[in-house]
């Protein structure tokens, strides 16, 4: 059964209200508490909140094949041959710390930061940002459907768990041994907006 992490240097009292506005709850959780709270503490960098241990980073590049089907040619695809420079991030989600613990169990990803990556985006601030996140991980599902089970799920932990089963298939699923990041097949499950419609 998945047990939550040891969050130590996380700042654990709730000052938001899942109910009311949980994407905001969890920026205040995520951003505010746990962030600024590793900062606070002195901790430079300061951990991130998820895919907190690095694997490597590499530097390369986007290529749009040149035979894309007219209808996918929206947005980033929207011109065949195009080359975007790319940074990516190889990581997992430990949910056991400190560091010298091994990767076993844990949920494993890549980001890919795009850049040069014309035209407007959809979220606030960035809509005219020039650059485009990817994200990608090892199970092809989000272990919670909405932002308010995600904003309850981090904020009651474990008792929650326990009232919904299955939520807690999949985070057992993701706690798999993965022996090579670079050898696992990665989904997004986040949605993406393709086009204007």
């Amino acid at each position: 059964m998945h047990k939550l992490p040891n969050k130590d240097s996380v700042k654990t009292a709730p000052t938001c209200s899942c109910d009311v506005d949980p994407i905001a709850c969890l920026k205040t959780m995520f951003v505010d508490q746990t962030q600024m709270g590793r900062i606070e503490q002195g901790q430079c960098p300061a951990r991130r909140p998820v895919f907190a241990r690095a694997h490597g980073v590499a530097r390369g590049r986007l290529e749009i094949v040149s035979n894309l089907d007219t209808t996918l040619q929206v947005g980033l695809f929207s011109t065949p041959g195009k080359q975007y420079p790319v940074w990516v991030r190889y990581a997992c989600d430990p949910y056991r710390y400190p560091d010298d613990l091994p990767d076993y169990k844990s949920t494993v990803g890549i980001g890919i930061k795009v850049f040069d990556v014309p035209g407007e985006k959809i979220l606030p601030p960035d809509e005219c940002a020039p650059t485009m996140d990817l994200l990608l991980q090892n199970i092809d599902i989000f272990f919670v459907d909405n932002a308010k089970d995600m904003c309850d799920f981090t904020q009651i932990g474990d008792p929650w768990l326990a009232d919904h089963p299955r939520t807690q298939e999949i985070l057992d699923e993701m706690a798999k041994v993965v022996p090579s990041v670079f050898e696992t097949d990665l989904w997004s499950s986040m949605p993406f907006h393709f086009g204007k419609e």
